[in-house]
């Protein structure tokens, strides 16, 4: 028996039958190799996370910073309308 998942497996590692060793169970991960997933993803989470918060800041003070300049551009046709400074 134990010959027989040796050549399984042997013939897996070939890339003749990848279903057969998805059969005999051969295709599972590891814990460890989801623990350094899990850890990738953590890291990439950890770099990601405060540049998306700052890039909602950004549009806010756009926004404000547009808003801003409309009042100015009313204000002026204002008082060239009633021509006061």
């Amino acid at each position: 028996m134990d010959d027989s998942r040796t050549n399984r497996w042997r013939s897996a590692t070939t890339g003749q039958a990848l279903g057969q060793a998805r059969r005999a169970g051969l295709s599972a991960f590891t814990l460890l190799e989801l623990l350094v997933v899990v850890g990738i993803i953590a890291v990439l989470t950890s770099i990601t996370l405060p540049a998306m918060k700052g890039l909602g800041r950004s549009a806010t003070s756009k926004g404000a910073t547009r808003q801003l300049m409309e009042d100015l551009r009313y204000a002026r046709q204002i008082a060239l309308r009633n021509r006061s400074t």
